[in-house]
């Protein structure tokens, strides 16, 4: 980064659910434009409360989500669904549609733009051709015709994420996106990710449960504990004493 722009401010962020479970508790910290930052900590510790508060899928309790000088808390309507398609999202569990083409699962980034002509499968030819040199660039140029199902898990994220890119969002927030596979997988699927973030200068935050990968993808990695930011800095400064105190807690996350 050639300086430190900051996209998202995040200040004394509260979540509570129904019962008195404290998610997070007063979590501050910036994301800087053109960075990818890693959220880790153990299961429980609020990492995936923390991605849905982002991007509105989830209310906070207190406290304040800025993104790109919009306040997150309270929008509605129009002014949701233009931050959801501002602020990309991959999930675990890849939520392509199986039945579907490699290269239609790709096109439904452009639902938010199409309305009911993307429904239809309406797209413009030069859509249907950005989609398809995204899928090259994720190695995916030989299954663009295939259906969802015949893919192997990495594929699919793969697929996940060139439908996250066709959306054009600013910030692309990746929840666990390799929990589900194994490790050779899940290296080149977070290299593909890395890569193609940096050649459309969009924002990243992923979270992760693996240190190592941490350590090898980002930027800039924020440790949470139970709901408390209790480490913040670069991959090299994560050392045993901080992990130690990331992983010692391994409840079942919210």
């Amino acid at each position: 980064m050639k300086q430190k722009d900051v996209l998202i401010k995040i200040s004394d962020l509260k979540k509570s659910f129904p019962g008195g479970t404290e998610a997070l508790k007063g979590v501050s910290f910036d994301v800087y434009r053109g960075e990818l930052l890693v959220i880790v900590g153990a299961s429980g510790a609020g990492k995936s409360t923390l991605l849905r508060c982002i991007n509105g899928l989830s209310a906070i309790s207190s406290g304040s989500i800025v993104v790109d000088g919009i306040e997150v808390n309270g929008l509605k309507g129009k002014k949701l669904r233009q931050l959801r398609t501002d602020v990309g999202m991959i999930f675990q569990s890849f939520n392509i549609v199986n039945r579907k083409r490699v290269i239609d699962n790709a096109l439904h980034g452009r639902l938010a733009y199409y309305g009911l002509r993307g429904v239809l499968g309406l797209y413009s030819f030069e859509d249907k051709k950005k989609a398809f040199e995204i899928l090259a660039r994720l190695d995916l140029e030989k299954q663009v015709a295939k259906r969802a199902d015949q893919l192997s898990g990495g594929q699919k994220q793969r697929v996940a994420i060139a439908r996250a890119i066709m959306q054009e969002p600013k910030v692309l927030l990746a929840d666990e996106p390799v929990a589900s596979l194994d490790p050779g997988a899940s290296s080149k699927v977070l290299g593909y990710l890395h890569k193609i973030c940096q050649e459309e200068d969009i924002t990243a935050i992923v979270s992760l449960h693996q240190i190592d990968y941490a350590r090898n993808y980002a930027d800039r990695i924020i440790g949470l504990t139970e709901g408390v930011v209790t480490f913040e800095g670069g991959p090299e400064d994560l050392d045993d004493e901080a992990i130690q105190e990331l992983y010692f807690n391994e409840e079942e996350e919210e």
